[in-house]
């Protein structure tokens, strides 16, 4: 399992299960936005934790460029942005694999 270190910036609807707005760097420079369920995202967060907070967001690793510098990775569990992407390139050292 890879996963993609993004930020929860806060809470936008604490209703069950709880739904974040999270953000996290391209390999451009850009920020992306998406609104994640809790459940989805790699962490202890719940509605009433302090924000932000540091999260992991599931992902797979489509392919790397640049020397390996840039991954290009495909969010895990439907999850995407506020424009409906999905695909992203991100620097390659914001990408951990493990369990």
């Amino acid at each position: 399992m890879a996963y993609l270190n993004g930020t929860a910036e806060r809470v936008v609807d604490d209703e069950f299960p709880g739904w974040v707005e999270v953000r996290f760097s391209g390999a451009d420079g850009a920020e992306n936005t998406l609104v994640e369920k809790l459940p989805v995202l790699d962490g202890d967060l719940t509605t009433a934790s302090k924000y932000p907070a540091s999260v992991r967001i599931p992902c797979r690793v489509v392919k790397t460029e640049a020397n390996g510098t840039v991954a290009v990775v495909e969010l895990e569990h439907e999850a995407t942005d506020l424009g409906g992407r999905n695909v992203f390139r991100v620097p390659a050292d914001a990408v951990i694999t493990g369990p």
